[in-house]
């Protein structure tokens, strides 16, 4: 599986022909997705917005579980269905091979003016990708991983809108 992690933080993707900004989608979304979030997190007893949260991707299951609260004490607030990911089980290797990697990440950035609604970066490949790479003797490890909207990925995990509207706004 992929595992993501990391700290609730306002987050930005690189300056772009800018279309709208990432305050101008969570101003936009915001109190919808705001207001479906707040009742999953009460659902699962979680404060909201949470201090820290783990997505957990699981490839066979084509599942995305969102974990938040304490430090330490993270439950499962909600499960989203993964609409499309390519690839098969088993970690990214080289680019074009259509694989979603395995590992834990980090989101890098948000970006407002995806081609697929909305996206959020993984920074694959990481230092662990890379010394296990170097370690194989392998290169052109690929990148440009995110987890997006709409149904459709070439190495990506696509959630479908509502639920990258949800994930973008957290």
């Amino acid at each position: 599986g992929l595992l993501l992690a990391g700290t609730v933080a306002a987050l930005a993707a690189p300056p772009l022909m800018e279309a709208r900004t990432v305050a101008d989608v969570v101003r936009t979304i915001g109190p919808a997705a705001r207001e479906r979030l707040r009742g999953r997190f009460d659902a699962a007893r979680v404060a909201y917005p949470p201090r820290s949260l783990t997505l957990l991707a699981l490839k066979e299951e084509k599942r995305l579980e969102l974990w938040a609260g304490p430090d330490g004490a993270h439950r499962e607030v909600h499960a989203y269905p993964v609409r499309a990911a390519s690839g098969v089980p088993g970690p990214k290797l080289r680019e074009g091979d259509l694989q979603v990697p395995e590992g834990v990440y980090r989101i890098l950035w948000l970006n407002p003016n995806s081609s697929y609604h909305l996206s959020m970066k993984v920074d694959y490949p990481n230092a662990f990708d890379l010394r296990r790479a170097r370690a194989e003797r392998r290169s052109n490890l690929g990148g440009d991983i995110f987890i997006h909207g709409r149904d459709v990925s070439i190495g990506c995990i696509a959630l479908g809108d509502p639920a990258i509207e949800e994930l973008f706004v957290l």
